[in-house]
């Protein structure tokens, strides 16, 4: 993820000694090409539903130079991580990244999710807050299109700026960053590789939030919320490498209207998350919004035995289900645990 040997990567996270630094790198290009931030309509917003789903992505920088992002969605990218900036690992400022804009519009205007990832070289926790309130301010413009979870990747443990900074401190620091995301209602998400993730971060860090592991081998022995596998990556509109990640989760991205009364429904109904699959017991209309009294079928009686994810269900007894990429409500009668 920043300017050194990719050939050393994967041998520093299998080999690493808690004095040792993790480092990554990529090649640098020139933006050539400019895109337009898509805009919603008046009385339009995003919502994103959570699905705990395989989702197939990158993670980019300046060092990937000029994206086609048009090509990067056709070759099957579902999201992007992209570095919006880092703090310097010897002078200790915070630079943006030269490509984020570009990279960030070009991915939205193409319908690729976006997650979002800063660099830190935090010395203490006021410099990790600083960081964090630096990305928010930087990504806010862009926050109704950031679905994916937004990163703190340190890795130049005990080098630098850093030595001599313990690790009770690194996970402290690393905390007060991931505080601060998770309070502007952002997903906070920690970046390693295998053993910084067993013998520096605390419990809290690995317990409370989500997890991006780094590792380019078969034995992976730690939970992981996001893999990156490789960083020699090869995606169509992408010159030269590029690191790949599969998520364990998904969104599914609505456009609404909020003067639609389904939507005011929706808003107004307690829903308790679940992680299940359930099928038709006989035919079931597919709704819009967990109520019968408005003209809302997405898709008109659905076939006894129909396998649905189901996502929650709601206070009224209707359950949220997944169909055809689609999200909606059938009333829990007609429907059983598969």
């Amino acid at each position: 993820m920043k300017k050194k040997s990719l050939t050393f990567i994967s041998i520093i996270c299998m080999t690493f000694i808690l004095s040792v630094s993790v480092l990554k790198c990529l090649n640098t290009n020139v933006i050539t090409t400019e895109t337009q931030k898509h805009t919603l309509k008046q009385n339009q917003e995003i919502v994103y539903d959570y699905i705990e789903e395989k989702t197939f992505g990158i993670d980019v920088s300046k060092y990937q130079g000029n994206i086609d992002w048009e090509k990067v969605k056709k070759s099957g990218v579902e999201f992007a991580m992209i570095r919006v900036g880092f703090r310097g690992y010897e002078d200790g400022k915070i630079y943006i990244d030269d490509y984020f804009e570009k990279n960030i519009e070009g991915a939205i205007n193409n319908d690729v999710q976006v997650g979002i990832y800063f660099y830190s070289s935090a010395k203490n926790e006021k410099e990790a807050k600083e960081e964090a309130k630096w990305v928010v301010n930087k990504i806010n413009p862009y926050k109704e299109y950031i679905s994916y979870p937004v990163a703190f990747d340190l890795e130049d443990f005990n080098k630098y700026r850093l030595e001599g900074v313990n690790n009770t401190k690194l996970s402290k620091n690393a905390e007060a960053f991931l505080k601060y995301i998770e309070e502007n209602n952002y997903t906070p998400m920690i970046y390693s590789c295998n053993l910084p993730l067993k013998h520096i971060w605390s419990k809290k860090i690995k317990e409370k939030y989500k997890t991006w592991l780094a590792q380019y081998d078969n034995k992976v022995d730690l939970n992981y919320d996001m893999i990156q596998y490789t960083s020699k990556g090869k995606i169509d509109g992408i010159k030269g490498n590029v690191d790949l990640n599969y998520a364990n989760f998904k969104f599914i991205k609505r456009i609404v209207d909020t003067n639609d009364p389904n939507e005011q429904v929706i808003k107004n109904t307690k829903i308790t998350k679940t992680n299940d699959y359930v099928t038709t017991t006989t035919f079931a209309n597919f709704r819009k919004a967990p109520t019968f009294e408005l003209d809302n079928i997405l898709t008109d009686s659905l076939a006894p035995n129909t396998k649905l994810k189901r996502l929650g269900t709601t206070d009224n007894d209707w359950s949220k289900v997944e169909y055809n990429g689609q999200i909606g409500y059938i009333y829990n009668y007609y429907l059983k645990k598969a």
